[in-house]
């Protein structure tokens, strides 16, 4: 499986970008700065768009992705229940953004919402992802995807969760886990209050990852970059299977 990173922030500054990753050149896994990075034939090849929850980070640069796929084939975007809901009363609402599933025709629409449902496994781009449900401020799933060969978990944002981890230790397959970690210990207060994780609690989650997976950290926040990177070096010494993502970084499993 190829993963391409687009975006690994959690949140936006100079040329630091918000989550999106691009998968076997077919399926984009959240929307937070696709447009920013791909080129028009890339974005016309997309198969699939795939959500974790609706915050503007990881959604933001769905409408203008679609506006460059205009006379393309209706592009499918699959996200659970809340989420669609969301992106359809306050983005495509017809006021802050087109209702892409009427244009140009309800019938051949530019976007096409597919419900997922939390643990019951989806194809998207020929690849199968499975929704986990994880915790944070709104609904929001992680998911784990497979090729048939290997497997990859991305937590995508959340406090400290179970079930995901349940299932990957249940599942061989998985070579890698991306896992976010948003503030600096100083913030745990703010991380707890916002359902994100700090340098404070990220070892226990880590301690419930398999050992031989992969961990790549994700979603730090830029404005305190420097001092979260300061915090990860012991965790990272204590871990050395840890490491952070990079953007632009392109990852074979």
């Amino acid at each position: 499986m190829r993963l391409r990173v687009m975006g690994t922030y959690g949140a936006e500054l100079g040329q630091m970008r918000t989550t999106s990753f691009l998968l076997e050149q077919t399926v984009l896994l959240d929307a937070g700065s696709a447009t920013q990075v791909l080129g028009v034939e890339e974005i016309q090849a997309l198969q699939a768009v795939v959500l974790t929850h609706a915050h503007v980070d990881h959604v933001k640069s769905l409408p203008l992705l679609l506006d460059a796929r205009m006379g393309c084939p209706t592009l499918e975007v699959y996200a659970a229940q809340p989420t669609i809901a969301a992106l359809r009363v306050h983005l495509f609402n017809g006021e802050l953004w087109p209702d892409l599933e009427s244009i140009p025709s309800p019938d051949n629409p530019c976007l096409r919402f597919r419900t997922i449902e939390p643990e019951r496994p989806f194809q998207a781009g020929g690849l199968r992802f499975t929704a986990v449900e994880v915790t944070h401020t709104v609904p929001t799933v992680g998911y784990i995807v497979e090729d048939g060969t290997s497997a990859l978990a991305i937590s995508s944002d959340t406090a400290e969760t179970e079930r995901l981890w349940q299932l990957v230790r249940a599942h061989p397959a998985v070579r890698a886990a991306i896992v976010e970690v948003s503030y600096p210990s100083r913030l745990h207060a703010i991380a707890e209050a916002s359902k994100h994780l700090s340098t404070v609690n990220l070892e226990r989650e880590l301690a419930k990852i398999p050992e031989g997976v992969a961990v790549y950290l994700t979603h730090l926040k830029p404005v305190f970059l420097e001092e979260i990177l300061a915090e990860l070096e012991p965790i990272r010494r204590r871990h050395p299977h840890v490491r952070l993502l990079q953007q632009d970084q392109s990852l074979e499993l």
